[in-house]
């Protein structure tokens, strides 16, 4: 079992992390990556905070990937001072673009929900007076149904009418034969 391990001089009490977790037996696989997150000789725990430099650290050694801690050791302090100030401001300016773009997001967020309860209240209106003609119509629909039975009514009692009428005219002519 191989291990490349690393000794971070800053701070005393953070042990050295493994770069490279044991190969396996298939050689074709590239190491993988296993870093440690101990505070001191215990892992970190949950409830911990970054806010704390003796849990920050090792966070930090954690990111420290072999290849790019390579580059790093071959460099001069001064040049890592200077990079990781440019860094920093970088990162920075890069918050300070994501929280413009998130204030921009809001605000056009905000113009699309005052627009969106517009255009509801513009289609609840445009349904109430698309419901009037529609309630206009189904209340003429059913006055022209009743006004359909009523007729079939008349209608049938016409024939009936009739009916009974030619009734009584033959009756009539036969009284009228029979008596004339």
């Amino acid at each position: 079992m191989h291990e490349l391990q690393e000794h971070n001089p800053i701070h005393a009490q953070t042990p050295t992390l493994p770069l490279v977790a044991p190969q396996s037996s298939n050689s074709e696989l590239p190491p993988v990556w296993a870093p440690s997150f101990q505070r001191g000789d215990h892992p970190l725990n949950v409830g911990e905070s970054v806010g704390s430099l003796d849990t920050a650290l090792p966070l930090a050694q954690a990111l420290q990937l072999p290849a790019d801690m390579a580059k790093e050791r071959e460099s001069n302090l001064e040049h890592l001072e200077k990079t990781s100030i440019s860094h920093s401001i970088r990162a920075i300016q890069k918050m300070v673009e994501v929280a413009d773009r998130a204030r921009r997001g809001e605000s056009e967020v905000l113009r699309l929900t005052t627009e969106n309860v517009g255009l509801l209240r513009s289609k609840n209106k445009l349904g109430e007076e698309n419901f009037k003609p529609k309630d206009t119509a189904a209340q003429l629909r059913r006055r022209l149904e009743a006004e359909e039975r009523k007729r079939k009514e008349v209608e049938e009692s016409f024939v009936q009418a009739a009916e009974e009428l030619e009734k009584k005219s033959s009756d009539l002519k036969m009284l009228e034969d029979n008596f004339g």
